[in-house]
């Protein structure tokens, strides 16, 4: 007789709506500078075509006020989904297709390789996400792609990285996403991706975008130098997830303070 596994103990903001398998709250992470980030602002999710009736109840009852798809308009030939025709939907495909030609598969033996190559690519799209988020309503803004995993990794760990937050704690969200996929997946099924992935990726952006300063700052603009890409929109990430939304500590006074970082101090780190 086989003993039924024991579940999965619940992540850090981990959300459980029927039948996404990625769900996450990035609120409470730690940035550099000693605060945290704000919850029910900013939630990372698997595509939300594949929630039931209890799961879009519960993702309306979180108080969802956006949904960004970034999925690209060919993969919307399955389940409808739950939020379209809702005026708080948006699709904004993550992928420029105007580019993609210019994506060399051979050179990318790493995962890593696969996201520097498609940052690169990609910034225009990156600039309508982070656009879609600033034009959002109040509540909370979910992003997704199709798992939860590459263009909303990549998205949310740029937001995450501008936002100051501390890179081990956005490595540990975004190494999040394969313990969620993992849950009842066969194994075999699954591409993981190597270890070094993120801050590999992480590292990309200092040296190829000259990223923003650790904490979030007033924007900072310059011409690019010959022959090297345009900024990509960093300061417009910060400037996006701070217009109109109050922190934790700041909705209280009624000031406009930065989305999705909180005034409250916290404590270390979680522990993966």
């Amino acid at each position: 007789m086989h003993s039924t596994p024991a579940p999965r103990p619940r992540l850090p903001g981990e959300l459980r709506w029927p039948h996404c398998r990625n769900v996450r709250d990035v609120g409470g992470l730690p940035t550099v500078d000693g605060h945290a980030t704000a919850r029910r602002r900013l939630v990372r999710a698997d595509s939300l075509d594949r929630l039931d009736d209890d799961g879009v109840a519960a993702a309306r009852a979180y108080g969802i006020g956006a949904v960004i798809d970034l999925r690209s308009p060919r993969e919307l030939s399955g389940a409808a989904h739950p939020f379209a025709g809702d005026p708080r939907y948006r699709l904004v495909p993550f992928i420029d297709d105007a580019r993609d030609h210019e994506r060399d598969r051979a050179s990318e033996r790493t995962r890593a390789d696969l996201y520097r190559g498609s940052i690169d690519r990609n910034g225009r799209r990156v600039v309508a996400a982070v656009r879609a988020i600033a034009d959002a309503a109040p509540g909370v803004v979910v992003v997704h792609c199709l798992s939860g995993a590459d263009r909303t990794g990549m998205l949310v760990a740029l937001v995450l990285d501008a936002l100051g937050v501390e890179r081990a704690a956005i490595v540990r969200d975004y190494d999040h996403t394969q313990d969620c996929l993992a849950e009842g997946a066969d194994p075999a099924s699954l591409s993981m991706p190597e270890p070094e992935t993120m801050p590999d990726t992480l590292r990309h952006l200092d040296l190829r975008w000259d990223w923003l300063p650790r904490v979030p700052a007033p924007a900072r603009t310059r011409r690019a130098p010959p022959g090297r890409p345009g900024r990509p929109p960093a300061h417009r990430v910060t400037v996006a997830l701070r217009r109109g939304c109050g922190s934790e500590a700041g909705d209280r006074r009624g000031a406009v303070a930065p989305a999705v970082r909180s005034g409250a101090r916290c404590g270390p780190p979680p522990v993966r």
